[in-house]
């Protein structure tokens, strides 16, 4: 369910005009539910340890306002800002600032700041737990210097994944510079220069990263009599971080074909300046630009 109202206000003006106004309220209900085939549970099909079934639910609100202010009659601004509120995963305010500059008849500038936010989905928060194998893992308490006729320098262990009702939101941060010219009548070409970082993300503990710091993670690992690990807890925290910044380039046109109709065409690209990973705060950030799965150019 939602409800939106907006006006323009007569008796609030500005040297390009009265100023706009926009509010709105929501309220959702989200269920999540996963059955899976009994051998998945009891891990009897290889590959795939075992999965637990998955029911959960939670409620969403949700309130906004924004402001269009038009400093001038070519210049624009854009005041918005949010608050989502969720019953399991938490709440977040995020603003956003625009501004719009009509520095020709044909010719616009635009930029933009915003604030983000994912909440944890259920199976993230659940605790439902999955297990899963890794072998030929190496404990560097036990084994500091690879040594085949140690076996605490290929071990395998036993991985549990789980939800934790304690993750905070991811969060972000996104701006946005460019401009829209348009050459001819029905022809536009827009360019755009943007960066998005996010941190806090939520992500499953790493098995290097946690044998890497087991001073900080002494709970979650568990050993035999003798002292080699047997199993590993590997919930979901908030940890990892991502900054990707690039390029959009959108070119659109229109044609009119009399009784035949119009003919819409376009194109777009996305180049990809750096798209920096680090999966822990002291972990070493890393390029994924131009790897698998990440090209430069989309």
């Amino acid at each position: 369910a939602d409800a939106r109202v907006s006006t323009e206000f007569a008796s609030l003006t500005l040297p390009g005009g009265p100023v706009g106004f926009a509010a709105g309220v929501e309220a959702r209900r989200e269920k999540q539910k996963d059955d899976y085939d009994e051998r998945f549970v009891i891990g009897e099909v290889f590959g795939f340890g075992s999965l637990d079934p998955l029911d959960s639910s939670r409620n969403v609100k949700s309130a906004y306002g924004e402001f269009n202010l038009p400093l001038m009659k070519s210049l624009e601004a854009q005041l918005a800002a949010r608050h989502d509120r969720y019953s399991v995963g938490g709440s977040s305010t995020t603003p956003k600032v625009g501004l719009k500059w009509t520095a020709l008849s044909n010719l616009v500038l635009r930029g933009t700041y915003a604030r983000g936010f994912r909440v944890a989905n259920p199976r993230e928060t659940s605790p439902a737990v999955s297990v899963g194998f890794f072998n030929g893992v190496q404990d560097p308490v036990r084994c500091p210097v690879i040594d085949p006729a140690n076996p605490d320098c290929s071990l395998s262990i036993q991985a549990n994944v789980s939800g934790n009702a304690n993750l905070e939101p991811e969060k972000s941060k996104s701006f946005t510079v460019g401009l829209v010219f348009e050459p001819a009548k029905d022809v536009s070409i827009s360019l755009d220069y943007w960066r998005i970082d996010r941190t806090n993300e939520i992500t499953n503990l790493d098995i290097t990263y946690l044998l890497a710091n087991q001073a900080a993670y002494a709970g979650f690992i568990r050993r035999d009599a003798t002292g080699s690990i047997t199993d590993v807890d590997l919930p979901y925290v908030n940890l990892a971080g991502t900054s990707v910044r690039g390029w959009d380039v959108d070119f659109r046109g229109k044609t009119n074909l009399g009784e035949e109709g119009k003919l819409n065409y376009g194109a777009a690209a996305t180049y990809f300046d750096n798209f920096f990973v680090q999966p822990a705060p002291d972990a070493i950030t890393e390029d994924y630009n131009g790897t698998y799965l990440q090209p430069r150019l989309r």
